[in-house]
């Protein structure tokens, strides 16, 4: 038996050869960089400033652009903060 996310898998459950839905990385099936899973097994696209993603689309775990920091790597989130601090 395979896990979840792989439609199917060789030798173990989680070294998946094939995976369900689309930008999806072999052999785990973990979304690809900027995707992430958002549930019931969709994958969702990151916001662009986004080179990786987790939980929602705009909580970065990377940033495209070094210059920012995660989780908001410059987006809108990160300057509607600081225009309070």
């Amino acid at each position: 038996m395979c896990n979840l996310k792989c439609k199917k898998c060789e030798n173990d459950m989680d070294n998946c050869t094939a995976c369900y839905g689309e930008n999806r990385d072999l052999p785990t099936c973990a979304p690809s960089d900027g995707y992430f899973d958002g549930g019931d097994g969709l994958v969702e696209k990151c916001a662009s400033e986004c080179k990786t993603c987790v939980g929602a689309a705009n909580v970065c775990t990377s940033c495209k652009d070094r210059l920012y920091a995660t989780p908001y790597c410059g987006g809108s989130d990160e300057l509607e903060r600081s225009s309070y601090d």
